[in-house]
């Protein structure tokens, strides 16, 4: 294991293109002044990252703090990979740590993956901010006060922060699905040993949603919908219509699963209800007046990762995206001898494998360009931008929608984790004192509605409100669920839009299981009845 860097400050010269005056200067860094600082190291999924600097941002009235209101500093790097913040610890943490300067680093270099497997194996090592002791530069770091927000405090953040990194053990990791559905994305296969020296709690649900080429969702539109409908392309109210939830086309469970297991090779077999004739692979629209290119053959745009750890361990497969995709609608990773999801190694001329999501909407656009029928693999963190050709389409009659799963008729949705070693392995130690402090505050208060509201405010899509949903069975002091009738942005008990909170949640005690359905095994962990 590679030893931490001990730094004693980042010299003020270093600071000196910053436009804001640092509320805690960054030159009081030092993580040798264990009885004045606490220093925690987070790896892991990058989609929590927003989450997390919302979190240092909120306040008391939001039910809970980290920092102290106005002592906030974030550093960004250019990628938005590594971040730190810096603060004075608030009193609504442990008494042993409050008015500590607290520093939290956060790496996203290696996904969901690298919250798992680095924090049991001291040799996979994940690259974390360096504070340079002797005095290092932030590389062009620019600046930026950003004010109050709501429930969310003022801070001064600072962005195109390119410092050093250095690769280390994590204290923290934070993963999209739980640790366990990640045992065979390293070589060597995680232990059991080495999994169950890791406790992992729930922090918060994601919606996925299944994204599709926009001509093939048009020409879903045309087989599904009579030319009386305002959804049917050819209805001179098509253009204002098109993108909302009535007129979102549907396919099912069974077609997804033959989608992306390479059973079905065309769209030509999708056909209409005889009263609309026709088939998928033939339908034109206006702005789609040719049949579907390649004989009306499925494209497929997913994710992957292929790299290696600083220690050149290999990491296959740490998409959680896409292990959620494959787990989902082929039960890949759950149950043996299930069917596999497509990959450019089965099937290099229909699949294109990226390693994040904007290569995943490159290629459905790509596709759409050429006429060509593709699904992706997306989460509804993503929104299609004005010259973006792909849309989201309903799976099994539901839209991915917060009110939709909440409801529980939509079940498609990932429960993320935090977790850290509370057994000690491979020489490296449990977290305990001030960082497991630090950290057990962090993973209660990520599940606060009021940030995950805040977040959702982003990600509302022309068919609805998306994103994030807070897991029930997350204790929360004064937090409760929404209480039927539901609604969205009506306000009431009932509203989701202002409490984001699943009523059901895949396993038990706050420890998700992608493997098993929402409600848990047999609705064992369905905590309230759904609307």
């Amino acid at each position: 294991m590679v030893a931490r860097v001990v730094s004693s400050i980042w010299i003020a010269l270093a600071l000196l293109n910053f436009a804001t005056v640092e509320a805690l200067p960054i030159a009081q860094f030092n993580e040798a002044d264990v009885a004045n600082q606490v220093t925690v190291r987070i790896a892991g999924s990058s989609a929590v990252d927003a989450m997390l600097e919302l979190q240092w941002r909120v306040q008391a009235a939001a039910g809970g703090e980290i920092c102290v209101a106005g002592s906030l500093d974030v550093f960004r790097s250019t990628n938005l990979l590594h971040r730190l913040a810096f603060c004075t610890a608030s009193a609504s943490l442990p008494v042993a740590i409050r008015g500590k300067r607290l520093a939290v680093f956060k790496a996203s270099t290696d996904g969901s993956g690298g919250g798992v497997a680095p924090l049991v194996r001291p040799s996979s090592l994940v690259p974390f901010y360096q504070v340079p002791g002797g005095g290092g530069t932030l590389g062009g770091c620019t600046g930026v006060a950003l004010a109050a927000s709501g429930a969310f405090a003022a801070y001064n953040r600072h962005d195109a922060c390119d410092v050093l990194t250095q690769p280390m053990t994590p204290d923290v990791g934070v993963s999209d699905l739980e640790p366990n559905i990640f045992q065979a994305a390293f070589s060597p296969t995680l232990t059991a040993t080495e999994l169950n020296a890791l406790t992992a709690q729930g922090i918060a649900a994601v919606v996925y949603g299944v994204p599709v080429s926009q001509g093939l969702r048009d020409r879903l539109q045309a087989l599904s919908f009579p030319t009386t409908s305002a959804c049917n392309p050819s209805n001179a109210a098509y253009a204002a219509n098109a993108d909302t939830e009535a007129c979102m086309p549907n396919l099912t469970t069974a077609q997804l699963q033959s989608l992306m297991a390479g059973q079905r090779l065309s769209f030509c077999d999708f056909s209409s209800p005889t009263t609309l004739g026709a088939n998928l692979c033939t339908a034109t629209t206006s702005s789609y007046p040719s049949p579907l290119a390649s004989s009306g053959a499925v494209f497929v745009c997913r994710r992957t990762f292929n790299g290696n750890f600083a220690d050149g361990s290999l990491l296959v497969r740490s998409s959680s995206t896409q292990i959620a995709y494959e787990t989902r609608f082929l039960g890949q990773g759950c149950v043996a001898g299930s069917q596999t999801f497509l990959t450019t190694a089965s099937d290099p001329t229909h699949t294109t494998e990226s390693s994040d999501g904007g290569g995943v909407i490159a290629c459905l656009n790509g596709h759409d360009a050429g006429n060509r029928g593709a699904i992706g693999v997306l989460s509804t963190e993503f929104k299609p931008s004005a010259g973006d050709k792909w849309r989201f389409v309903r799976v099994n009659g539901y839209a991915p929608t917060l009110l939709n799963a909440v409801k529980s008729n939509y079940d498609f949705f990932g429960e993320p984790t935090i977790q850290w070693r509370t057994t000690s392995i491979a020489g490296l130690p449990t977290l305990s004192g001030d960082p497991l402090a630090a950290a057990s505050s962090m993973r209660l208060f990520l599940s606060l509605p009021a940030i995950l509201s805040t977040l959702n405010s982003s990600l509302v899509q022309s068919f609805g409100d998306a994103g994030y949903l807070r897991n029930l069975s997350i204790s929360n002091v004064g937090v409760s669920a929404p209480v039927p009738p539901l609604n969205v942005g009506a306000g009431g008990a009932g509203d989701v839009r202002g409490n984001p909170t699943l009523l059901v949640s895949r396993g038990l005690n706050g420890r998700p299981n992608a493997c098993l359905p929402a409600g848990g095994a047999a609705g064992a962990s369905q905590l309230v009845p759904p609307n």
